[in-house]
């Protein structure tokens, strides 16, 4: 999963399945952010439950970890980092 805003562009990653974070159920993206940090992190658990594997954080995005901070919380506490690319991105794998 990707944390975007609807830009199918961060989707593409070399062949691979990529989703949308958040996402509605439909797969598209769903047109907005989560309420809260708890209502983010019931969605990381349902997309990890339906086969996501890892959450990128693209550096534009990076502002979540703040706002949505028991999510940054939740990700540090059972979820390893993976990457860490200064101007690019963030990786878990969850």
């Amino acid at each position: 999963m990707v944390i975007s805003k609807g830009d199918d562009e961060l989707l593409k990653l070399d062949g691979r399945r990529v989703w949308h974070f958040p996402r509605n159920d439909q797969g598209a993206y769903a047109g907005c952010y989560p309420a809260d940090s708890a209502a983010a992190i019931a969605h990381l658990e349902a997309m990890r439950n339906q086969g996501a594997e890892y959450l990128a954080i693209p550096d534009t995005a990076l502002w979540w970890l703040d706002h949505y901070d028991e999510l940054n919380r939740h990700l540090m506490r059972h979820y390893r980092v993976v990457a860490r690319e200064s101007d690019s991105c963030l990786i878990f794998a969850l």
